[in-house]
């Protein structure tokens, strides 16, 4: 009976740390966190590759600012999207953000590039020094 018992415990110890083992290789969460954070880390999304190019801001227009430029597609598949014109003060911080469609949202091919256009009355605008576009991908 002992001889019996200590068999299945070893089948029950063996199969365990397989358990364990599988779980870990696999990369499911069991539940626990490395470290002192309980902070849950969620991977963004990996971004389309693309180049933002001729971006300028126009000013010859005293009741319409306009900030223009393209999106040029680096992948080798189709993609679409908008751009994200974050406004900056002389503090470096964001005190606006607009978005602007690029090429309408239709798809841009690999290689192509689309337009985009965003149009604003300079009185909202006081004390932006500077401005940066981002490219955001939509599905």
């Amino acid at each position: 009976m002992k001889e019996s018992f200590r068999k299945q415990l070893y089948v029950f110890l063996g199969l365990s740390v397989l358990i364990v083992y599988v779980i870990g290789s696999t990369g499911q969460d069991t539940g626990s966190n490395s470290g002192s954070s309980d902070k849950t880390f969620i991977s963004a999304p990996k971004e389309p590759r693309v180049a933002i190019e001729g971006v300028k801001l126009d000013k010859k227009d005293s009741n319409a600012w306009a900030v223009v430029g393209k999106v040029r597609n680096l992948e080798s598949y189709k993609i679409k999207g908008y751009v994200k014109i974050k406004f900056i003060d002389s503090n470096g911080d964001v005190v606006k953000t607009h978005s602007a469609y690029v090429n309408d949202l239709d798809l841009l091919e690999p290689g192509q590039a689309g337009n985009f256009e965003f149009f604003a009355s300079p009185k909202d605008y006081d004390g932006v020094v500077n401005f940066k576009v981002i490219f955001v991908a939509r599905k």
